[in-house]
């Protein structure tokens, strides 16, 4: 196809853009940010072995494992009728992160094993893994100082708290 030779560089550029913050206050940030995942979906749907690659490939890169977190979420989400026969490849993949120990990754990979309990995928080799880890998020240490935050001030640049991934394994 036309794009093939192209492909590597839309990413290359696509990719650190979804690795920014989104301020939730801000329409044009979080439209911008949807857009950016919806050219993931398309590409996805073009040539979803390359963008799949891609993406986890990805997850080696600490600045870039948070951009593929989200990427493969929207993936989950939206392009389940296409992902059948990759689901083995992305629960290998995501279980090589359940190690995480940065905040706001492990927050992202709640989110996205939610959305691929959701889809079944939490019955596959390695769901019992994910499961532990959620579990385990409700376990965090959480100390006196870590304030609840006021919800309705995000901005995107706030940094995760012990307390929100001891909260979100608990509401889970």
């Amino acid at each position: 196809s036309c794009i093939d030779p192209h492909l590597p560089t839309v990413m290359q550029g696509l990719h650190p853009l979804l690795c920014r913050p989104v301020n939730y206050n801000n329409p044009t940030s979080l439209k911008n940010h949807t857009e950016l995942l919806r050219s993931f979906e398309v590409l996805g749907r073009a040539r979803l072995d390359d963008v799949l690659s891609f993406v986890i490939n990805r997850f080696t890169l600490p600045a870039t494992k948070h951009g593929s977190l989200l990427i493969l979420r929207h993936f989950v989400n939206s392009l389940d009728d296409v992902l059948e026969d990759k689901k083995p490849l992305i629960m290998s993949s995501v279980n090589t992160l359940l190690d995480e120990q940065d905040l706001k990754l492990r927050k992202a990979l709640m989110q996205l094993i939610m959305s691929m309990a959701h889809k079944d995928y939490l019955a596959l080799e390695g769901g019992q893994a994910l499961v532990r880890f959620i579990a385990k998020q409700c376990s965090t240490k959480v100390k006196d100082s870590d304030k609840p935050e006021n919800p309705a001030a995000k901005t995107g640049n706030e940094k995760t708290t012990p307390r929100q991934i001891r909260a979100a394994g608990n509401h889970i």
